[in-house]
């Protein structure tokens, strides 16, 4: 094999082994570097913190442990609940204002027939009180007529005459008031 193929095959090697260092090592090591270095500041705060207190992760255990379902007991099933019982709440509330709207509309309905109940009421009276003017006046002429009536028989009997004495004294006397 000549020389020159034996140096481009060396460059080629040498190219992949920098290729796939740069893609596994060096990259990588790069990316974890600048992660090291942002999350350092952040470590630094979280040792300060927790420096006086060494079981925080046992605390932080059972508030992660709180946010997990068990049998009703952690705070995620009383959030799950109390969601339960505002959905339920919700689903009262749109029953409650259809109940209010249907009360609304019947309290319109009511309030029209209360309208046309006193119309009718109002017209009610107004015959009333014509059928009581035509009564008087019915009850004002037969006084008349009996007041006539027993002054034609008073004249009749005056007159002594006996069989229709009273009628003929009730046409004299109209023939004499005209």
């Amino acid at each position: 094999m000549p020389t020159w193929v034996q140096y481009i095959l060396w460059a080629a090697a040498l190219a992949t082994a920098v290729t796939f260092l740069w893609a596994r090592v060096v990259r990588p090591l790069a990316t974890l570097i600048a992660l090291i270095s942002e999350l350092t500041p952040l470590m630094k705060e979280f040792v300060r913190v927790f420096k006086d207190s060494p079981n925080s992760f046992k605390v932080l255990d059972e508030i992660a442990a709180q946010f997990k379902t068990d049998s009703g007991s952690s705070l995620r099933d009383v959030v799950d609940r109390l969601d339960d019982a505002a959905k339920d709440n919700q689903r009262a509330a749109e029953f409650l204002k259809i109940g209010v709207e249907t009360q609304k509309q019947l309290a319109e309905q009511d309030r029209a027939t209360l309208q046309r109940m006193l119309l009718f009421i109002d017209r009610l009276g107004v015959k009333v009180e014509t059928t009581s003017e035509i009564t008087k006046g019915i009850v004002r002429d037969a006084e008349s007529v009996a007041a006539d009536l027993a002054e034609s028989h008073k004249r009749a009997d005056d007159a002594g005459n006996e069989h229709g004495a009273a009628a003929d004294a009730a046409v004299k006397s109209q023939k004499g008031n005209q």
